[in-house]
């Protein structure tokens, strides 16, 4: 806290400092005005204030006679709206007057140079001697005359240097106004050492292009930042502010009237241009409020700029006299203004203690005091100098303090961000990495495929009842002789050997496009959404992987054998389960159907069997050994059933066989659904003489002799054979 203080401390020290100008000088009195006591070497300035004398109603050139003269004394700098000459009316503002005093200069002074700042009239000052001759040719500004039709308003500043050699000077000061509300001088002629007076007025007037050009460049940036940040108003309102007052300064300084050179019509432009961009200042509320805005009403902002434009509407369409009345409104509107949010702001650092708020107070308090003090100076409540600018200065670099404050708030509030998103960030990447590792693990559980069926993204996605309904192929898988072989194993020997049999099988499923539904303890199911020939073509590899086992693993082991079934039609894959458990499944007929051709590859004595549908809808069944085997109604079953063995995987002379026995066996089959059993028989020793130890022609050569006893016993017998077991 003291360190952000210390700037705005020393701004407020040199504001109380700038008042401290040494002794005050003396003042006119009676008309008369005695500087000889006044060291203009070593002193300042002295502004010719006081009681001047008033010649209503004349432009004199030279000081009337005693016996003609009919003066009154009237106190500078001041308006004389509310003036009751002798046996007239109350003055309106409007008229003609001659101001008269006479100046008594030390003997031994140096070059001294009169300075008459601009006027919002016109004006014209006499220098006389002290026998009434002039020494200097008249100063004028405009066109002074006695009535509006010879009277031409103007807004131009003089300096004069003053003969040396006159100790006595009589000034008349020729003042007309028929445009302004208030007509006379607001501010008295200033005398002084020429050359300190000039690099005064040079000092003032590189103020003033300072002030003006500092309200350039913040104008500029402001405008800048809003077009970059749109969100941030306030950037907005400070620029149009900074713009006001950048106009105001021009005004009050007299460079805008200078560079016109400013008479008559383009005098009353720049007039309600002034008094246009002194509204303006009722702009500033909107600042404060998007600032502030979690603190501060937007109301109170809105309603001033609505008073604001109503104001600058009027300026720009009234008559002068009118607009320029409407001062008087206008002061008390904003000293109200002033103390509302020097209060509001001062109540809300209380609460706060933010050094945002604080800065944003005093600036209010400089710029405040300052405009109020010149409304008193306007008003003739104060004779002094105007002091606005200096408290512009004051304001606009507290406030230049506010906006650094929020952008350094701003720019801390980014890092801490930052450094939040970083770490956020990494969170994020532990948690992309642990969820990657979860949806590798969830795979294992869910496979991607069956979620690609269900239409989910992932697993998250999944719910209970969640499915779809599709044709497919499913695959039963079961080792044989399992019990067996794992009797002479231990419990942990037992799970070791059935994972590793499916760690070279289940790859195979993944290969062919399928993807495992689930292990069976000692086999596993699996579908392929494709094709029935993925189905096939991965039963058969499958197969091949059980012979690599069989010769690089078991030995003299008992050899491992799988039989597999396999079955297309129409599914429901999803999930079933409950809530707390559940997991992904395959439900129809068809798989019912797959588990059982499975079954009756133990009765075949088969490795793969495939019902008829299967075999149907294989696209290239030619490219396997497939044979027809039988017709039967599984258990539950009332339709049979044609079942065909692949034996793509049986050793070469076994297949060979089988090829050559194919054609006796599907005669024999045919025969014997026909009830020609001994036609079948013939067909079937055909057969066993070239294959004597095929089980299917033996099944079938046991099948047509049990038949022909229940044709000679009168016993009905059906071709279909009925399976009582799974």
């Amino acid at each position: 806290m003291k360190v952000t203080l210390q700037f705005p401390a020393l701004l407020a020290l040199l504001f109380v400092l700038s008042g401290c100008n040494g002794p005050r000088p003396p003042q006119a009195s009676q008309g008369t005005l005695d500087l000889r006591k006044w060291d203009f070497r070593q002193q300042s300035s002295v502004p010719l204030s006081g009681e001047w004398t008033l010649h209503w109603g004349k432009l004199l050139t030279r000081p009337p006679s005693a016996s003609k003269a009919s003066p009154s004394i009237w106190k500078l700098p001041g308006t004389w709206k509310g003036y009751k000459p002798f046996k007239q009316q109350t003055s309106d503002g409007t008229g003609a007057v001659t101001f008269q005093l006479i100046l008594f200069l030390p003997s031994k002074r140096p070059s001294l140079s009169l300075y008459l700042r601009n006027s919002h009239s016109a004006h014209r000052l006499w220098i006389l001697d002290s026998s009434g001759k002039p020494v200097l040719p008249p100063v004028d500004s405009g066109k002074v005359g006695l009535s509006r039709q010879n009277y031409v308003p103007s807004s131009v500043q003089h300096t004069v240097v003053l003969p040396s050699k006159s100790n006595t000077l009589t000034l008349l000061w020729q003042v007309s106004n028929f445009h302004h509300a208030e007509g006379g001088p607001k501010v008295a002629p200033l005398l002084g050492e020429s050359q300190r007076l000039s690099f005064s007025l040079e000092w003032e007037r590189l103020f003033g292009f300072f002030l003006l050009g500092l309200m350039v460049v913040l104008a500029y940036l402001h405008f800048l930042l809003f077009a970059f940040r749109r969100e941030e108003r306030e950037t907005l309102w400070f620029g149009i502010s900074c713009v006001f007052i950048g106009i105001r300064t021009s005004l009050t300084y007299g460079f805008l009237y200078d560079w016109v050179n400013a008479s008559g019509a383009t005098w009353d432009l720049l007039m309600r241009l002034e008094y246009i961009t002194t509204y303006g200042v009722l702009a500033f509320p909107m600042v404060l409020r998007w600032v502030f805005k979690e603190h501060l009403s937007p109301t109170p902002p809105r309603l001033l700029l609505g008073v604001a434009v109503v104001f600058s509407l009027f300026a720009c369409v009234a008559p002068t006299p009118w607009y320029t009345f409407s001062m008087r409104l206008f002061h008390p509107i904003l000293v109200v203004v002033i103390g509302f949010y020097t209060a509001r702001l001062g109540w809300l650092f209380v609460k706060s203690r933010d050094v945002i708020v604080l800065y944003a107070l005093l600036g209010f308090v400089v710029g405040g005091l300052s405009m109020i003090f010149d409304i008193l100076v306007a008003r003739n409540v104060i004779h002094a100098s105007y002091i606005a600018p200096y408290g512009f200065l004051g304001f606009i670099l507290f406030q230049v303090l506010v906006i650094a404050a929020l952008n350094q708030r701003a720019r801390r509030d980014i890092e801490r961000f930052a450094q939040q998103l970083e770490k956020q960030s990494l969170e994020l990447e532990q948690k992309n990495a642990e969820l990657e590792i979860f949806n590798r693990s969830a795979v294992r559980f869910v496979p991607d495929d069956l979620l690609e069926l269900l239409g989910k993204r992932n697993i998250i996605e999944v719910g209970l009842g969640d499915h779809t309904r599709t044709e497919m192929a499913v695959m039963f898988l079961d080792i044989r002789g399992f019990t067996t072989i794992s009797e002479t194993m231990t419990p942990k020997e037992n799970f070791e050997f059935v994972n590793h049999v499916m760690w070279h099988l289940s790859p195979v499923v993944r290969k062919y496009h399928g993807f495992i539904i689930k292990y069976l303890g000692d086999g596993m199911m699996a579908v392929f959404p494709k094709q029935a020939d993925d189905a096939l073509n991965a039963s058969i590899e499958m197969l091949e992987a059980v012979d690599t086992i069989n010769k690089e693993e078991r030995g003299e082991e008992v050899p491992l054998r799988v039989g597999i079934g396999i079955n297309y039609g129409p599914m429901l894959l999803g999930m079933v389960g409950e809530s707390h458990r559940m997991q992904g499944d395959v439900l129809s007929d068809a798989v019912n159907l797959a588990a059982r051709v499975e079954g009756m590859t133990k009765m075949y004595d088969a490795t793969i069997l495939l019902t008829a549908i299967t075999f149907e809808n294989l696209k290239h069944p030619e490219n396997y050994h497939i044979r027809e085997l039988d017709r039967v109604k599984p258990k539950g079953k009332n339709v049979p059933v044609t079942v065909y063995e692949v034996f793509d995987n049986d050793p070469e002379q076994k297949r060979e066989l089988k090829l050559a026995t194919k054609i006796h066996l599907e005669e024999a089959i045919r025969l014997y659904r026909e009830e020609k059993l001994v036609e079948a028989l013939s067909a079937l020793e055909e057969g066993l003489v070239l294959s004597p130890e095929d089980p299917a022609l033996l099944l079938y050569q046991e099948r047509c002799l049990q038949a022909q006893q229940a044709q000679q016993s009168g016993l009905n017998w059906d071709s279909v054979a009925v399976l009582q077991s799974k």
